[in-house]
């Protein structure tokens, strides 16, 4: 009866030992694995000029490394992270950038399924980015749609391409304060995760050149975005000219360029609409421009108190800063006395 009951112990015994000799060999690997992919994240930080903050890895949890960089006037953070679900863990990266003018359109580029194709039958329509292959694979919803531009501009180029093939199963988001690319896996190839850094920060730099044609001008300059990823501020220019500064930003989806009127000037409603005033100007704050004014395209004219705005939708160039400016400095030297042209 004792042998039966030995062999019995002894397979027993040995399955165990087996057990946990796999289980040792399978803890090792993940070690091996998670030393050596931080060492990647640790080399490609140190040649990015970044900061990287070193994971920490145990038998029960790991926590992984991160980096961390500004560029563009973006503040970026590339991260792994898990996702439970039940007993199936799923490993993620993620990149994420903050929009460099501060805000942008809430934004959702995913894998197309049967849902959107639905959605798409019953007039939800995707934003179409003009690469056939890559608006047959995503779907691109943006809101407000009249911000697509945005996403158009950062997404040019081979961008489209590059996204469609190094993240086939990846997704595009932003809560309009920050954008993130997640994919599967816990990456360790340095090229995708350089190609994630360049497709983010594409779309989250877009529409800073009014901005920068501020900071070209003698009379003009920018304060950049700063602080961290979450709570970054938002770019502001300053553009001195006739006496007075106007000051721009990027506000709700357009770019407004204002600065103070005079206490005369009268209530009024105008706009531009291809460079053509309309509307009821005040006398003297149109005075002497002439051809200048085609520079401003579309523009709505709106009086807030003791401060006159021109909201841009689209991008002003730099005539149309210029232009908008001299408007300015009309409006804030008593003009018209309550008459208008």
């Amino acid at each position: 009866m004792a042998e039966p009951i030995t062999a019995i112990v002894a397979i027993v015994g040995g399955s165990v030992a087996s057990l946990l000799g796999l289980g040792s060999l399978i803890v090792r690997k993940q070690k091996r694995e998670f030393l050596a992919r931080e060492a990647r994240w640790a080399a490609l930080a140190a040649r990015l000029g970044a900061t990287f903050s070193a994971g920490r890895y145990s038998s029960w949890k790991m926590r992984f490394g991160a980096i961390a960089l500004a560029r563009d006037h973006a503040a970026v953070r590339i991260e792994c992270y898990t996702v439970s679900n039940g007993d199936n863990p799923i490993p993620y990266t993620r990149c994420q950038a903050s929009w460099a003018h501060g805000a942008g359109p809430r934004l959702a580029i995913t894998k197309k399924t049967f849902r959107h194709r639905v959605g798409d039958a019953f007039g939800k329509e995707d934003l179409a980015l003009g690469d056939r292959a890559f608006d047959a694979h995503y779907a691109v919803r943006c809101d407000p749609s009249a911000l697509g531009w945005l996403v158009r501009a950062g997404l040019g180029g081979a961008a489209l391409g590059r996204f469609l093939v190094g993240f086939p199963t990846g997704e595009l988001r932003s809560d309009a304060r920050t954008l993130t690319l997640a994919w599967p896996g816990h990456e360790a190839d340095e090229a995708r995760l350089l190609t994630a850094l360049e497709l983010v920060l594409g779309v989250a730099r877009a529409g800073l050149e009014p901005f920068r044609a501020v900071a070209s001008l003698p009379d003009g300059a920018v304060t950049w975005p700063a602080g961290p990823l979450e709570d970054r501020s938002a770019p502001v220019g300053r553009l001195a000219g006739g006496g007075t500064v106007a000051t721009l930003r990027f506000v709700d989806g357009a770019y407004r360029l204002e600065g103070p009127v005079a206490s005369t000037l009268p209530p009024f409603a105008a706009r531009f609409e291809g460079g053509v005033p309309t509307g009821e100007w005040p006398r003297g704050v149109l005075e002497g421009l002439g051809g200048e004014l085609d520079a401003m395209g579309d523009a709505d004219v709106s009086v807030d108190g003791d401060r006159l705005a021109l909201r841009f939708v689209r991008p002003p160039n730099r005539r149309a800063l210029q232009t908008g400016t001299r408007i300015l400095a009309r409006a804030a030297g008593a003009p018209g006395q309550g008459a208008f042209r």
